[in-house]
């Protein structure tokens, strides 16, 4: 991952008054449980907008009301309304032949797809970022790096134009996500959602204090250089096949081993595990587990080597207690 792609340094270009309203937004799970945004039920009035925005002019139609939408928002709409209705065939449709969400794929591959119960759920505003976006836009999303690992994107959309659109889910805590949609045949289609990668240039901005359990209450140690593939016994058709899969999908996911107590020090249900950079975050226990049910476990939290920071919390009925805080630098 030290090849990662320069993030573009402009900012973003914002495009005024192209939030219509507010919109009802419904999670959807199953195959397609990537998804940042899923489903969406209907669309509520909003004011008029009667400032032009230059260059969108020709994207947007009348919605019957006075109002105009930007076409990149009615793509990203059909495709929440489509998610709410399970019609997958056209979320398929709305998507780009590049997208790596495109549910028509994933069920194919045996996954189930959920879109809209009925259920009361949040509102959300779209916004058009900009409609002269570049690759570095789809890169700003999380993960994108690694659904593109192998797609020569610059080529790909070679002559295309990108677009970027942001959702805002939550007002009060400004939940966003963004969609990046790309032309294809004349059509706007969405290549890849998600939320920003707001991975900082340098990672120790993001770094808190170290702590160290000196007691191993919770934690006896962190292995950063631990290798996946460690105690898996392959036959030669086996690992015959597990080449043939790495040949298809060379990209390399670094973890690290995270060792916890025998012997728990402290009376916690719960042990999460966060890394500042990477982004992972993952628990193990519950609360309706027997405290230090998670003794003796291993976890094998993901990690960014150009360098992170593991983070290691201890739940209990009395609340969270930060245990062990450790910092990993790449070797110069």
């Amino acid at each position: 991952m030290s090849n990662r792609p320069t993030r573009s340094s402009r900012s973003a270009e914002s495009t005024p008054d192209t939030s219509l309203g507010r919109r009802r937004l419904l999670q959807g799970s199953g195959a397609a449980a990537m998804l940042a945004l899923a489903g969406c039920l209907d669309t509520l009035g909003s004011e008029s907008d009667d400032e032009s925005n230059g260059d969108e002019s020709d994207d947007d139609e009348s919605n019957g009301n006075g109002d105009t939408t930007p076409e990149q928002i009615d793509v990203v709409d059909a495709y929440l309304e489509a998610a709410a209705d399970e019609e997958i065939e056209t979320m398929s449709d709305l998507s780009h032949e590049l997208n790596p969400y495109d549910p028509a794929s994933w069920v194919e591959e045996g996954w189930e797809f959920e879109g809209g119960d009925g259920e009361d759920v949040p509102e959300y505003d779209a916004e058009v970022r900009t409609t002269d976006g570049d690759v570095e836009d789809v890169y700003a999303i999380e993960g994108a790096e690694f659904w593109f690992h192998d797609v020569d994107l610059e080529e790909e959309l070679e002559g295309e134009s990108i677009a970027v659109v942001e959702l805002t889910v939550d007002e009060e805590t400004e939940e966003r996500s963004l969609w990046v949609l790309a032309t294809e045949d004349g059509e706007w289609k969405i290549l890849i959602q998600g939320t920003e990668d707001d991975t900082p240039d340098d990672p120790e901005e993001a770094f808190d204090e170290p702590i160290e359990d000196e007691a191993d209450d919770v934690v006896v140690g962190i292995d950063w250089e631990h290798d996946p593939d460690d105690g898996f016994d392959v036959d030669d058709e086996d690992e015959t096949a597990t080449d043939d899969q790495d040949d298809e999908f060379d990209f390399e996911v670094t973890q690290a081993e995270v060792t916890l107590t025998d012997s728990p020090g402290l009376e916690a249900h719960t042990v999460r595990i966060e890394s500042a950079i990477d982004g992972y975050e993952g628990e193990i226990g519950g609360p309706d587990r027997e405290p230090g049910g998670w003794a003796g476990m291993r976890l094998y939290p993901t990690y960014d080597p150009d360098g992170d920071q593991i983070e290691v919390t201890a739940i209990s009925d009395d609340g969270e207690t930060v245990v062990h805080r450790e910092q990993y630098e790449p070797e110069q």
